[in-house]
């Protein structure tokens, strides 16, 4: 069982262009205790990592003018030292076994499909952040 409080101090920039979704979600990560900051679109999630360089990046694969793929190129492309590094989970309508190929070769940590329950959301962040940490 997860507490209400596991994602305490977790940073996290949720890329979503679906205002509803953006904002229910980023709810629902705050009422678990993370530090959650939103973007409309792949330029916006850009510039909040540059500048806040969070623990994980959870975005959206279909946005207009910059999709997650080309989000992560550029996330990528930042180096170590900018938060290039940063593990990125999809979560996408998209999710068929070929999708979700594509999106581990691109270089996402995970792919979850769109609606996922909170719970299943919140267990995969802290399954990133923890291999990152090296924990897990």
């Amino acid at each position: 069982m997860i507490s209400v409080y596991e994602l305490v101090g977790v940073r996290i920039v949720l890329v979503e262009d679906h205002a509803d979704t953006r904002e229910s979600t980023s709810r629902i990560l705050e009422m678990y205790g993370a530090q959650v900051t939103t973007g409309a679109n792949g330029q916006e999630g850009l510039a909040a990592i540059r500048i806040l360089r969070p623990d994980v990046v959870v975005a959206d694969l279909a946005m207009p003018e910059m999709d997650g793929y080309t989000l992560i190129r550029e996330v990528r492309a930042l180096g170590p030292e900018s938060g290039g590094r940063v593990p990125m989970i999809a979560l996408s309508a998209h999710a068929s076994p070929e999708e979700r190929i594509r999106t581990r070769e691109a270089g996402f940590a995970l792919h979850l499909a769109k609606p996922t329950k909170p719970g299943n959301l919140v267990q995969a962040i802290l399954n990133v952040v923890d291999q990152r940490k090296g924990v897990a």
